[in-house]
């Protein structure tokens, strides 16, 4: 009797930490695929309910300790997050409890995959977060094996490690049939075998052999941003004084980032980015940097990109998230505004513009912009027709979830 009750807490142990580690900030690339398998298998052995509900409990657990990887959300919504995201990840779990009467033929293993797919699609098509939390995240270090994205999708990768999680019990549970576990095993293994064996061939022989150019990325010193209050700006009664100030301490900030970009020039870069948000400009100002960037990016025979944040204090929605480049002319050949904001602290301060992906054709090949969280949402970037109703989609899904906030006397 002891020793049962010592299994189940080591195997409840085990399957705790194994969702700490399956995905998150704690990911490591392989805890997915085991924690997958052995919550299925534990599943399965409860009652229906029982064990869905272990799903969520387990699920939400490894959520909410990997979300810390978002600490400017407060842990109220965290929690609401975390409830909402391990609903809909046990779902697959409870779908697959209503048919264990059919597992005995190997095609009844695609069920669990399946609806784990649909599900996650669903899921992260109308989630403010986009893309986060997708089992195609935790791969990022299998090189060989992420090539298949792109021909399936990253929808593949999560019906990769869901049916080996259902193969697997499959296995298990037909382990007295020998012949019927070859021809599973066989037909498993002959698709991911194929999968890698096709990852293996891009990574070793599609590799490209055009020549190579100096490409540097500037960040700037935190201690040159500590000085720049921008909250200050609305403030009426001391406005002009924080402007002045302002702009005093934006304009050593950016002389120190076109310095350096000047430097990485000398040094023989043809291609020098600025990192998000690292350059800080007033409104009023913004041409003048323009100005001074256009005639470096010329005088230095360079293509310079600023990741600037222009702050209008006229406007509640202050933030202008942008990323502008020129070309070795000088030309400014991309003006991309940053479209989805991150729910919480950022959204309710940026003033965002749907522009979708823009790109130039330059002699070192394409160079295109976009930036960090717009990247979580595939359809925002894909096209005109599906920018504007994802946008639109985003734009309302948010809405929502500041208005829930709000309501629960928390700070959006």
């Amino acid at each position: 009797m002891k020793s049962n009750i010592i299994k189940k807490i080591l195997f409840a142990l085990t399957l705790l930490i194994l969702s700490v580690f399956s995905n998150g900030q704690y990911a490591v690339f392989f805890a997915i695929w085991i924690f997958t398998a052995l919550l299925l298998f534990a599943v399965r052995k409860l009652p229906r309910w029982k064990g869905f509900l272990i799903a969520f409990l387990v699920i939400g657990i490894g959520y909410y300790i990997g979300m810390d990887v978002a600490p400017f959300l407060p842990i109220s919504s965290v929690i609401i997050i975390t409830i909402i995201f391990s609903l809909v990840a046990s779902l697959p779990y409870l779908i697959d409890s209503f048919f264990s009467k059919h597992r005995s033929a190997f095609i009844s293993t695609l069920i669990f995959p399946t609806t784990a797919v649909l599900i996650e699609y669903a899921y992260h098509y109308v989630d403010p977060f986009g893309t986060w939390w997708h089992f195609a995240y935790t791969q990022e270090s299998q090189t060989v094996l992420l090539q298949s994205v792109s021909v399936l999708g990253m929808g593949y990768i999560t019906f990769l490690i869901t049916w080996f999680a259902s193969v697997s019990n499959w296995v298990y549970e037909q382990r007295n049939k020998w012949s019927n576990v070859k021809k599973g095993v066989l037909i498993y293994g002959l698709v991911l075998g194929l999968t890698l064996i096709y990852g293996a061939y891009r990574v070793q022989f599609q590799k490209p052999n055009s020549e190579t150019i100096r490409i540097a990325s500037i960040s700037a010193l935190d201690s040159l941003k500590n000085g720049i209050d921008l909250q200050g700006l609305n403030d009426k009664e001391r406005a002009n004084d924080v402007k002045i100030e302002t702009r005093r301490n934006t304009s050593k900030l950016n002389q120190y980032l076109f310095d350096r970009s000047i430097a990485e020039a000398k040094a023989g870069a043809k291609i020098v980015f600025w990192a998000e948000t690292n350059g800080i400009i007033l409104k009023e100002d913004e041409n003048e940097l323009y100005r001074q960037a256009s005639q470096i990016a010329s005088q230095q025979d360079i293509y310079l990109g600023l990741g600037i944040a222009v702050v209008d204090p006229t406007n509640s929605k202050y933030l202008e998230n942008k990323f502008v480049l020129f070309d070795k002319n000088g030309s400014k050949v991309i003006d991309y505004w940053k479209g989805i904001s991150v729910p919480g602290a950022e959204a309710p301060i940026s003033n965002n513009t749907a522009t979708g992906i823009q790109k130039i054709e330059t002699q070192y090949g394409t160079i295109a912009g976009v930036i960090c969280f717009d990247l979580d949402f595939p359809n925002y970037l894909k096209g005109p027709k599906e920018l504007i109703f994802c946008w639109r989609q985003v734009m309302i899904i948010k809405k929502l979830t500041n208005y829930i906030l709000i309501w629960l006397s928390l700070e959006p």
